[in-house]
């Protein structure tokens, strides 16, 4: 009985939703081991200095008007003694933006220009 659902099945039915059900798990077990043995065991080595920058960024959509906000945040990592200011950030508004991995992709690319346009050399 699927308790939930109120339904009552037969056993032919059990049977066949285990074996199912059974199969599925199995599949997405040999699907996630796979895409863990993709990934690599140890991080490559990253040649941090002071022209390197984290970015992040973020892009939210408004589906009735299919507008999206982008913002981005620029942190430096070494700060050098003669700066007092290691971040500094942005936003913007787009229209005629067609799903939300869009506003994400279009944040992203604004950051990309930004950094760019300010001679950042290094992001991560």
């Amino acid at each position: 009985m699927l308790i939930f659902e109120k339904r009552v099945l037969s056993p032919q039915e059990t049977i066949t939703k285990a074996v199912a059900d059974a199969r599925e798990w199995q599949l997405a077990k040999y699907t996630e081991r796979t895409v863990q043995a993709s990934i690599p065991a140890t991080e490559p080595k990253q040649n941090i200095t002071e022209a390197t920058y984290l970015v992040y960024t973020d892009g939210a959509w408004k589906e009735e008007e299919l507008m999206a906000g982008l913002g981005w945040t620029f942190k430096r990592l070494i700060i050098p003694e003669s700066e007092s200011n290691a971040t500094f950030e942005g936003a913007v508004v787009e229209e005629s933006v067609s799903s939300p991995l869009m506003a994400e992709a279009l944040a992203l690319h604004m950051a990309l220009f930004i950094a760019r346009e300010k001679g950042i050399p290094k992001t991560m």
